[in-house]
């Protein structure tokens, strides 16, 4: 099977990524964030893919950094929506994210020109094999990938659930990439997968506010906002299983 897309697919998420970097260096909205997380989740998604099926070792280390820095920006602005949505919000600990989303933006915008460098780079060094891996490989890698993240959801504890979500996630960005024909002779629940991750995804954001506001250690500033957003975590991870 020719591999005519693998190449260039990660090609055009590292150019999304530079593209995203360039626009929040100019304007420093979150959707360019979000839009640099995801193309890098992607990216390490297919290397995975390629890592298993080519017995071959692939990394995006590189991005490590970045990947990070845009995550860091990324959790106060969902902590900062979420608690902003309470009927009386903790205004103190809001203007507090607000300022430290303003210093972190800068700093990451500051970088900008560095994680570019850094993501030219690897456009220049990654490389992928002429051919797809057999079909074998590929149902194999799909096989037990899927058994390895069931496991990890019939745990039915909260470490477990995300590590279940990452995985199917994951899987997803991996089977998009695949052609038609070899998607259809692949098990793959892909409908049921993308209901399962827009209601992890809703969870996941509020049991990031619980555990950012957990470890506010000031009396009365979170506590009450704590303990809504906590029967709110408890009812969206209920309703999961």
């Amino acid at each position: 099977m020719e591999n005519k897309g693998l190449q260039d697919h990660i090609s055009n998420l590292l150019q999304a990524i530079e593209s995203n970097l360039l626009a929040y260096a100019k304007d420093p909205k979150p959707n360019h964030l979000h839009r640099i997380r995801v193309s890098i989740k992607k990216i390490k998604a297919l290397l995975s893919f390629a890592t298993h099926t080519y017995q071959e070792p692939y990394t995006t280390n590189q991005l490590d950094s970045l990947f990070d820095a845009a995550g860091q920006l990324r959790e106060l602005q969902i902590n900062s929506i979420v608690l902003g949505k309470f009927t009386n919000p903790p205004v103190v600990l809001l203007a507090e994210l607000q300022a430290k989303e303003k210093r972190l933006t800068e700093e990451f915008t500051a970088n900008c020109p560095n994680y570019s460098k850094v993501v030219k780079l690897l456009q220049e060094t990654i490389t992928m094999p002429d051919k797809l891996p057999s079909k074998k490989s590929i149902k194999d890698y799909f096989k037990i990938s899927q058994k390895k993240a069931a496991e990890k959801r019939q745990l039915k504890d909260r470490i477990s659930l995300h590590q279940y979500r990452i995985r199917i996630k994951k899987l997803m960005y991996a089977f998009s990439f695949l052609p038609g024909p070899i998607q259809k002779e692949i098990p793959f629940p892909e409908a049921d997968y993308k209901k399962q991750q827009r209601k992890l995804g809703v969870w996941h954001d509020t049991a990031m506010a619980v555990a950012f506001l957990s470890m506010q250690n000031r009396e009365g500033l979170a506590s009450d906002s704590l303990l809504q957003l906590q029967e709110k975590e408890k009812r969206q991870f209920n309703k999961l299983f």
